[in-house]
């Protein structure tokens, strides 16, 4: 039986960051969707973490590093945007303007912005209680690469750190498909039903975006070939004899 090779000290690290993620609280599980929502965590991902390639590859020191300096960028750059806001009096209003909107949730574009604060609390939840473990895995990652008998390793690590903190933090990366592609992951179990483009397009206007966000028809049809989201369609019916 062929022996397995023993982990990297910076594929040990990368492995604790995972383990550290699969034991928070799970909003999304991707494993258990459709390849089109996979495809859209992708793009989100990408706009979220522009250090990191999407495409499979093997965990070097410098991708290790890239992923850390990235994080450290969206989070500074997560509190510097919401932080401020978080006063009791403000976090009271919101309490306040959810109640009000509750008693509208017929209304469908009230309730998709019902069900995005929902999500994005969700998500606040796990990974605010994610925060400190991610912190000790870090600086031990400093610590350890910075004792690395290996120079161009050593080297390698702090050059993606760099990089990574390089890029811009969250939302700077965002686009005009993102607020698309935030609809379609919050609402994905009723898009999972549609039956069209057209369908779709329809759907989305009516819980919140408008026409200037989705363009030209063709645009929401070259988005979804993008990501893989395909309907069944109704068909034409059969000519009976």
């Amino acid at each position: 039986m062929k022996e397995r090779k023993e982990a990297t000290w910076y594929e040990q690290i990368f492995d604790a960051l995972v383990a550290v993620n699969d034991g928070g609280e799970v909003v999304l599980d991707p494993d258990r969707e459709p390849e089109w929502v996979q495809n859209v965590l992708k793009q989100i991902m990408q706009q979220v973490m522009p250090a990191m390639s999407l495409k499979p590859h093997d965990m070097t020191p410098r991708r290790l590093g890239r992923l850390i300096g990235q994080q450290q960028a969206n989070w500074a750059a997560a509190e510097k945007a919401i932080v401020p806001y978080l006063t009791p009096e403000n976090l009271a209003k919101g309490e306040a303007l959810i109640e009000q909107l509750e008693k509208m949730a017929s209304n469908p574009v009230v309730w998709s912005l019902l069900q995005a604060f929902e999500f994005a609390g969700d998500a606040l939840v796990s990974f605010g209680s994610l925060d400190e473990k991610y912190e000790k895995i870090m600086l031990k990652a400093l610590v350890t690469a910075w004792r690395q008998p290996d120079q161009l390793e050593r080297l390698a690590f702090f050059q993606g750190i760099a990089e990574g903190l390089l890029k811009p933090g969250i939302p700077s990366r965002f686009t005009d498909a993102t607020p698309i592609y935030h609809r379609l992951l919050v609402h994905r179990e009723l898009v999972k039903g549609l039956k069209s483009v057209r369908e779709l397009r329809d759907f989305l206007l009516r819980y919140g975006l408008s026409q200037q966000q989705l363009g030209d028809p063709k645009r929401l049809e070259k988005l979804c070939e993008r990501i893989g989201l395909s309907f069944g369609g109704r068909g034409r019916p059969k000519r009976t004899r």
